[in-house]
């Protein structure tokens, strides 16, 4: 497996590198997951959907919830 980024977070234009991050909630007596888009440039938040399965729809959902172009994203990285 290829490691383009290899740890360089701080490189990079606005949308140049995106990834996704999933993390859980306890609510109720059920877990509820968190996928968020980050820019790598800044750190923003650039999208985020809510779910209770982790799996690749949470991750589309994130997506689709980004209102501008996709164009500009030249990477983009998901541990999913």
């Amino acid at each position: 497996m290829l490691n383009i980024i290899d740890r360089e977070f701080d490189n990079g234009d606005s949308l140049d590198v995106i990834v996704s991050d999933l993390t859980y909630a306890r609510v109720g007596n059920s877990w509820n997951y968190v996928c968020f888009l980050n820019d790598l440039h800044n750190r923003k938040i650039i999208g985020s959907s809510t779910g209770k399965n982790k799996d690749a729809n949470l991750i589309e959902k994130s997506i689709l919830s980004y209102k501008y172009s996709l164009d500009k994203i030249n990477i983009f990285h998901s541990d999913r």
